[in-house]
């Protein structure tokens, strides 16, 4: 059990959002054991205070970079790339979602420049996936993280 987790929420996220940040057990137990560093400011717990922030604006930037730092792996296609950069995120059945792998690929077709064109029908979409799983969602990260996707395709 993590000694950040009070009555559902993450303390963590709360010092990094300024406002209350509920977490799903996978959220916590991804935290827990498998992000680097484990329950502190890291890749899950200031998603989770993207998501949760009212003023997303007071969000430091050196906490954001703990999501746009994840270890790029260049050169792929832009769907690709977005699947790698949310892979931590633990999604229920995520390898069955048809909808999911439809967009990766159409993303892969698209190439760059369409993906720029398109990305407001790309957070719409995940937005929707997310939704279906009863999963929390930033569009500022979600934005993010198309972003570098896009360039990690480079």
């Amino acid at each position: 059990m993590c000694k950040h987790l009070n009555d559902g929420k993450c303390l963590v996220a709360y010092s990094i959002a300024l406002a209350d940040c509920p977490v799903t057990q996978q959220q916590c137990d991804y935290c827990t054991n498998k992000a680097e560093p484990p329950q502190t400011i890291n890749v899950v717990t200031v998603s989770i205070a993207i998501k949760y922030a009212k003023d997303q604006s007071n969000i430091k930037p050196e906490h954001i970079a703990f999501v746009l730092e994840r270890e790029p792996t260049h050169k792929e296609f832009v769907g690709t790339e977005l699947k790698k950069l949310i892979s931590w995120f633990p999604i229920p059945k995520a390898k069955e979602c048809k909808a999911c792998h439809d967009l990766e690929r159409k993303m892969n077709r698209w190439g760059r420049a369409k993906c720029i064109e398109k990305k407001n029908h790309i957070i719409k979409k995940l937005k929707i996936a997310a939704r279906r799983r009863n999963l929390p969602f930033s569009e500022h990260l979600v934005t993010i993280l198309i972003d570098k996707a896009i360039r990690n395709s480079r």
